[in-house]
């Protein structure tokens, strides 16, 4: 069961970082461009590239250790810390959606 699990969620893992498409707090990151809550329009930069690789790097190490596929045991979610999204552009209290 957790071995299906931890596949379902690599598999939307890997295509939304396929797909470049992340939505938080009205922050959209699309393909090569940020749309901020407030409309407006920011080129992504290879310095964003390399924070949003990071950010999957954590995320997919977090998932690792709550359904391990190696035999060990699994951690509970409140053992784990959650990575943070990280600030790629404005951040506004009521999305724009």
């Amino acid at each position: 069961m957790s071995i299906r699990l931890f596949a379902l969620v690599l598999c939307v893992s890997t295509h939304i970082v396929n797909s470049k498409v992340h939505n938080i707090k009205g922050c959209i990151v699309k393909d090569n461009v940020i749309v901020e809550c407030d409309g407006t329009y920011t080129p992504i930069t290879e310095e964003h590239e390399f924070i949003l690789d990071q950010y999957m790097d954590r995320l997919a190490a977090y998932y690792r250790q709550l359904y391990p596929t190696d035999g060990s045991k699994a951690k509970f979610a409140y053992q784990l810390e959650y990575p943070e999204y990280p600030r790629l552009c404005k951040w506004c209290d009521i999305p724009n959606f």
